[in-house]
């Protein structure tokens, strides 16, 4: 299960990991166009959650792998082929938005299957630790579609990062078929005694229809007859009246609006942060910064998955709320901190009169953060300084203030008018002394007069 689910982040975050300007050039595609794609899968992935779970429910956990790994396998070979074929750019775009988002939308039954089974094999007192345990392995699927996406598309090309996670997809789904049961109560190794205390609700699908009477021939002596009755109302709820719980819930309410904001997080980073580091470097990402990068996010993972199933089972008794409470705090904080500390300046707003000043010769833009002030042409954070330098009398004394350099803290780009200026022409690239040429043109817009 765990290498299945490592298999769906390899098939899911393969588009991210040729999100970087060469790809998207190479391709024809937009930074727009790709966000297109993205939140396509995204979107249909919480749309359509609600009801994979509930049909999840219904023909239980295994089938509901089983239909995650053979969908996205179908889908990602599929896309595989989309680009192996010279299909017009038009139509392989439209495709490109629908395979993905269908492959996305797919996986969403193993979300719920992964949760079902689970919860059918693992005590609530055990679940943090186990939910650690099996973080370890769904997120080397960071590293897989990440981390080696850049030497896939460079040794094989961009085809392969759909084709190979298609095909480790199909033969997790023929594993998931042979191996995988729903419940203990599925397998030859438990005694009646033994399965009598699995929970009706945490049986499979195929044995749910008898659930009801083996409770109350079972477990007579074991709970009382309201609990017997309170579990019998619970197996007889409609999906619907479920549903109804549910958003009445306010615990549950929270949940959702918690893990929505964490995952806006997550996957705003590691949709755009591979293209985020290529567009603020001089050169490229290699195969080897990925691989860095995609490593680094990945042993993290590890780490926050067993230190926040520890704190959940020894630390809280099985409170899920207050690990997410403590986590999103950690992670609202190191947000601001990537802000604030970045080796670049991106704070501003609108040019007003008077924002452009001459300091030491250069035209310079104050940061509204920062002290020192931002060189029009060069990109650098220029600030004035003094140093000490050894007087006659033998002590230090200050220099006079002079202009120093605190080195490139802002991408420039070199801008030309054409068309009697009615049109502004920008070059991809950071306008570089003597260089400033506009061999690759991205942005093109047009004065309103």
């Amino acid at each position: 299960m765990g290498i299945a689910y490592a298999a769906f982040y390899m098939a899911r975050y393969n588009v991210a990991a040729g999100n970087v300007s060469a790809v998207r050039h190479k391709l024809g595609f937009s930074s727009v166009y790709m966000g297109w794609v993205l939140s396509a899968g995204s979107w249909a992935y919480a749309i359509s959650g609600p009801f994979t779970g509930q049909i999840t429910d219904r023909i239980g956990g295994k089938r509901g792998m089983f239909i995650a790994c053979l969908g996205a396998a179908i889908c990602n070979l599929l896309l595989g082929v989309l680009f192996l074929t010279n299909i017009s750019g038009v139509v392989q775009q439209i495709l490109f938005v629908v395979l993905y988002a269908a492959n996305v939308l797919v996986q969403g039954f193993g979300t719920s299957a992964v949760v079902k089974i689970n919860a059918a094999w693992y005590a609530p007192s055990e679940r943090g630790m186990f939910a650690g345990v099996f973080n370890i392995m769904l997120t080397s699927g960071y590293f897989l579609a990440l981390g080696t996406g850049s030497s896939i598309i460079e040794s094989l090309g961009w085809p392969y990062v759909f084709i190979i996670p298609g095909v480790v997809l199909f033969e997790m789904a023929l594993m998931i078929s042979r191996y995988v049961k729903n419940s203990p109560s599925d397998t030859h190794f438990f005694t009646n005694d033994q399965s009598i205390l699995v929970s009706p609700i945490q049986k499979s699908a195929d044995t749910l229809k008898n659930s009801t009477q083996e409770v109350s021939k079972d477990t007579a002596t074991l709970t009382s007859e309201k609990e017997i009755e309170d579990a019998e109302d619970k197996i007889r709820l409609m999906p619907k009246q479920q549903m109804k719980q549910l958003m009445r819930n306010f615990t549950f309410l929270g949940y959702l609006v918690a893990i929505f904001f964490l995952c806006w997080a997550r996957d705003g980073f590691l949709n755009w942060f591979l293209s985020f580091f290529d567009a603020v470097r001089e050169d490229s990402l290699t195969a080897s910064d990925t691989a860095i990068i995609g490593g680094a996010w990945t042993v993290g993972g590890f780490v926050g998955g067993i230190f926040c199933g520890w704190l959940s089972d020894v630390i809280f008794h099985s409170d899920r709320v207050m690990p997410i409470f403590i986590f999103s705090l950690l992670q609202a904080f190191m947000l601001g901190l990537i802000y604030f500390v970045s080796a670049t300046c991106n704070h501003g707003g609108p040019l007003v009169n008077g924002d452009i000043e001459e300091m030491g010769g250069k035209s310079t833009i104050k940061c509204p953060w920062h002290a020192y002030h931002i060189a029009v042409e060069t990109g650098e954070g220029l600030y004035k300084g003094v140093d000490m330098a050894m007087a006659p009398s033998g002590k230090l004394q200050p220099s006079s203030p002079r202009l120093k350099s605190k080195g490139v803290k802002q991408r420039t780009h070199f801008v030309e008018l054409r068309n009697d200026g009615q049109d502004i022409y920008v070059a991809d690239s950071s306008a570089i002394p003597g260089k400033l040429t506009l061999e690759r043109v991205y942005c093109h817009c047009s004065l309103l007069s």
